[in-house]
């Protein structure tokens, strides 16, 4: 069984690790090095998930 939580600022670094390393697995072998990096430090930034 599952259990939810509600995400809060303290589970944001735990949350950036897991979301950058389940995105590199899926999408590095279909893109470049530097449109990777871009793309996790423009939307998978600490204060971009604290917003989200």
């Amino acid at each position: 069984m599952l259990d939810f939580i509600y995400v809060t600022e303290n589970h944001i670094k735990e949350l950036r690790i897991l979301s950058i390393q389940t995105f590199k697995e899926t999408f590095s072998s279909q893109n470049r090095t530097k449109n990777m990096h871009h793309y996790l430090e423009e939307y998978m930034g600490y204060e971009k998930l604290k917003i989200e």
